[in-house]
């Protein structure tokens, strides 16, 4: 109630049901507290940011008795449910949102197309639900820059020669021999590309101490974690959802930030 009164807190959740992890808790118990959790939603009177795995029948049962009593609607996050799933959300005044997730297979790019723009609301889920190579969505993105990521000011060549200019004098020292720093690139976007446990060895390490101009330079651009889903690649989500809709890629971004601004009561210039 707090963090609402000060205007940080502008959703409650994410809350629903779960029947993939049923080994972490059981459906009895899932229901008993997602009702729970609905009450203090009532009290609280914000939006609701939801979650169902294999669930949409008793989530809709459960959840249909508080909307009369409920002062804001909702998001369903992560959509993958199938067209007759989406309408029944739909039906119940619910904004959908998508990510990689919703995008693994034809059937549920078929889903997503039919999703309305009003309704509409994109994400990342970050850490996880990235696009994935073996997803027919894949064959939707573009190589940077586009409209979606804009060139940004600094050239990825400069950046390229700065590394390449100080591995010799920035070797690290790896079970006893020295390997020189490599530098890889995001497939789509101008971002150093490194495994999570590389991080500490490029950023963190001694050998770069008397060369602060490397470090300077190369943080200004951090890097991507490897198979790590950054909150960056949500203009791959808008990329995937623009051509599926057959939008133009400003309709859909504008439409998404203006249907997240109405949801959760955000003025038009917020950050």
């Amino acid at each position: 109630m707090e963090g609402k009164k000060k205007g940080i807190v502008k959703a409650f959740g994410e809350i629903g049901l779960d029947y993939d992890r049923l080994f972490f808790s059981s459906k009895e118990l899932q229901q008993e507290y997602f009702k729970k959790q609905l009450e203090i939603s009532i009290e609280l009177e914000l939006p609701l940011f939801l979650h169902l795995r294999a669930s949409t029948d008793d989530f809709i049962q459960i959840i249909k008795p508080y909307l009369s009593r409920m002062k804001k609607n909702g998001v369903i996050h992560s959509f993958t449910g199938t067209e007759e799933e989406l309408n029944k959300f739909l039906e119940l005044g619910f904004y959908v949102s998508v990510n990689g997730c919703s995008f693994k297979t034809d059937e549920n790019l078929k889903v997503a197309s039919k999703i309305p723009l009003d309704k509409l609301l994109i994400e990342t889920d970050a850490p996880w639900c990235e696009i994935k190579r073996t997803h027919p969505s894949y064959k939707y993105l573009t190589q940077y820059p586009n409209f979606y990521y804009p060139k940004v000011k600094i050239i990825e060549e400069e950046i390229k020669n700065l590394a390449n200019n100080n591995n010799n004098n920035n070797k690290i020292k790896t079970k006893g021999r020295n390997k020189e720093p490599k530098i890889n690139y995001h497939e789509f976007l101008p971002f150093p590309n490194i495994k999570k446990e590389h991080y500490n060895k490029f950023f963190n390490s001694d050998n770069f101490d008397n060369n602060s101009n490397f470090i300077d330079e190369f943080k200004f651009k951090l890097p991507l974690i490897k198979s790590r889903n950054e909150p960056v690649c949500i203009g791959f989500v808008a990329e995937v959802m623009s051509k599926l809709k057959d939008v133009e890629p400003k309709e859909l971004i504008e439409t998404c930030y203006l249907n997240s601004c109405k949801l959760f009561e955000l003025e038009e210039n917020d950050n």
